[in-house]
């Protein structure tokens, strides 16, 4: 997509948009605790930061049940253990430490995709050019 007028796009958001895991999910789990899940739904898209040396152990799942607990059930078992706990790894007078795996909500109802006959992903170009009048593009991707 190539914006050089204006483009303005509000999406909802959830009032949780990141949490940490309060409790070690191991690998062929299907259930992961939150610290806060406000505003998330069954059918919800959740990643999974990685939570050990191996940066590529990152995942997405998707909720099929939110439980009282503060717990949520996942449709697929995990690939990979995440480590959670209660509160930060570290806190004291230098500062915080949180090794705790991050929670991020990716589900909104306004999303750019790209065709099915690209394989490139998508990119959204904003830019000026001048063809004897400036054109200038501007963007605003909120909730998106």
């Amino acid at each position: 997509m190539v914006i050089t007028g204006g483009l303005s796009l509000y999406g909802v958001k959830p009032s949780t948009q990141m949490t940490y895991l309060t409790q070690t999910a191991l690998q062929g789990s299907r259930t992961i605790y939150v610290a806060a899940s406000s505003d998330w739904k069954v059918g919800d898209e959740l990643s999974l930061s990685p939570s050990f040396t191996n940066q590529s152990e990152y995942e997405k799942v998707k909720i099929s049940a939110i439980n009282p607990d503060g717990s949520l059930n996942l449709t697929s078992p995990l690939q990979f253990t995440h480590f959670g706990a209660p509160s930060a790894t570290i806190s004291n007078n230098y500062g915080t430490l949180d090794a705790r795996t991050m929670v991020g909500h990716l589900t909104r109802n306004i999303k750019i995709v790209s065709g099915g006959d690209t394989n490139w992903g998508y990119s959204v170009f904003v830019y000026g050019y001048n063809d004897g009048a400036t054109r200038v593009g501007n963007a605003v991707f909120d909730g998106v």
